[in-house]
């Protein structure tokens, strides 16, 4: 084995464990924080599960937050690999994941700051 095929192994290998990381992350936050929480067209019961549980909603924030690095940590892996086909097309794939990630990230803040008022 080749030492480019064993460092596109362990390229690979770090790509797919942030996409375990993105995955588990953003399943958190949905399943067991934002469908426990909010209630759909009714912020008053919302606002009175998230005063009442709030370090659950606080991981949930965290949750996300997490979700966006690692998508941003996966795109950065695949750029690494992808960089040999297309340097240009892997660095367009980079710009989107990033933009992605703050627009998710924007998306958390408002969600935190709308809620608490």
């Amino acid at each position: 084995m080749t030492t480019m095929t064993k460092l596109n192994q362990k390229t690979t290998r770090i790509a797919g464990l942030f996409f375990l990381g993105m995955v588990l992350t953003g399943l958190f936050s949905e399943i067991f924080v934002r469908q426990k929480l909010i209630v759909q067209g009714d912020s008053a019961t919302t606002a009175t599960n998230i005063l009442s549980h709030p370090l659950l909603y606080r991981f949930g924030i965290t949750g996300d937050i997490f979700m966006s690095l690692f998508y941003l940590f996966t795109a950065l892996a695949l750029y690494c690999l992808l960089e040999s086909v297309s340097k240009k097309l892997a660095s367009v794939m980079v710009v989107f994941a990033s933009l992605g990630c703050v627009i998710l990230l924007f998306n958390v803040l408002f969600q935190a700051v709308f809620r608490c008022i």
